[in-house]
């Protein structure tokens, strides 16, 4: 699994425990959520990976790649 996918799915489980609970309160469709953990946020839509990361508190950081990091990482 691509480590971005990885992020979202601790980020997840850590401040929501289950991606049901993470869908309710987001709005986000729960089978939109399950297959984008399952196969991978590659295939998501753009504008749905960037909202699950602003809900989630994971920042964007935009170089020659795109670099996705949360708070245990700003140290």
């Amino acid at each position: 699994m691509d480590s971005i996918t990885e992020l979202i799915k601790n980020e997840i489980k850590a401040q929501y425990k289950s991606v049901r609970r993470f869908s309710d309160a987001s709005g986000i469709p729960y089978s939109t959520l399950s297959n984008a953990l399952a196969k991978g946020v590659g295939g998501t839509s753009y504008d749905t990976v960037v909202r699950i990361c602003q809900l989630l508190g994971i920042k964007q950081s935009y170089d020659s790649d795109i670099v996705l990091f949360n708070n245990r990482f700003h140290d």
